[in-house]
């Protein structure tokens, strides 16, 4: 089928998704030949689709596209293609491809069906440490998120992204780039060019908890449990893989709560002490100048003094 406006030939370039739920996927299905070398798609939209064999998303772009398109498996699979080279977009899959970079993919035939996100996204500049992932072929990069965890989480700020996309606020761009942020945070905590990625799958069970109940009470016979081995094997490896003691970890991650909280905020220093997880308003007041060579109260202060608060 050959697509003619105004005597114009347009020549076959793309299909997008027909998900019902995805305006946006559906209006562009309705002009699958399109003229231009360079797909347009507006930096600050996302949508959520699934996709099976009776619809299978054919995208092929030669030209990319004007802005960055992440794309984030769900489920199923899809399958992609660059230079007669497959490659495979998996659940935890997040593949990002760079303005101008050539789009071939669909549904993988094989698996029959595919939950995925899509973002586009022109790239702040504070984000290149972020995006420093593994290039699979020239602007096209790609991350595995094995953890359950972390897949949640990503999936749930791209969730956020899809909903602020559709809604009606007047910020809803940024709101969507603010999100988009957050899912580029949760995968470069495993990025293969950092750290995370080689960490000890036990070790980040128990960095995962720490995150969850930081300000709750902890004690190494707990944090032992969660990742199941001696109190003693556990703070051995913590200590090899994190570069600190466990409970100095924990420390220091309330520290930085307490540190905030002085600086937004007007609560009593006994009210974020307690808030924080330590244990009396004397033993962090004495923690907070050891760390940082003045108290609380003169740390607020100075916060003050500099425009901060």
């Amino acid at each position: 089928m050959i697509s003619k406006i105004n005597n114009t030939i347009l020549q076959p370039y793309t299909t997008f998704c027909l998900n019902i739920n995805c305006t946006t996927c559906y209006i562009l299905a309705q002009s699958c030949y399109m003229k231009e070398p360079l797909f347009y798609l507006q930096s600050g939209t996302a949508g959520e689709a699934h996709h099976d064999m009776d619809r299978p998303n054919k995208v092929y772009r030669p030209g990319g596209t004007t802005t960055w398109l992440l794309e984030y498996t769900v489920a199923g699979r899809g399958v992609g293609w660059m230079d007669g080279a497959e490659y495979l977009l998996q659940p935890g899959s997040f593949l990002i491809y760079e303005a101008g970079t050539p789009q071939h993919y669909e549904v993988d035939p094989r698996v029959e069906h595919w939950h995925h996100v899509w973002c586009c996204f022109d790239p702040k500049p504070h984000w290149k440490e972020w995006l420093n992932t593994p290039e699979i072929f020239p602007g096209i990069l790609q991350q595995q998120v094995h953890r359950k965890p972390q897949r949640d989480q990503v999936y749930a700020a791209l969730q956020e992204a899809v909903a602020f996309a559709w809604s009606v606020r007047p910020h809803r761009r940024n709101l969507v780039l603010n999100m988009m942020e957050r899912a580029l945070l949760y995968c470069d905590e495993w990025n293969p060019a950092g750290n995370a990625a080689s960490r000890d799958e036990r070790i980040q069970a128990v960095l995962d908890y720490i995150n969850e109940h930081a300000f709750e009470k902890l004690n190494l016979d707990l944090l032992a449990r969660v990742c199941a081995l001696s109190p003693s094997r556990f703070s051995h490896l913590f200590q090899e893989q994190m570069g600190q003691a466990p409970m100095k970890y924990i420390e220091e991650r309330r520290l930085d709560r307490a540190r905030e909280l002085l600086m937004i905020s007007s609560r009593p220093i006994s009210m974020i002490a307690e808030e924080c997880g330590f244990s009396s308003a004397y033993y962090f007041s004495r923690l907070f100048k050891s760390r940082t060579g003045m108290s609380p109260r003169a740390a607020r202060e100075t916060y003050k003094d500099n425009g901060i608060t």
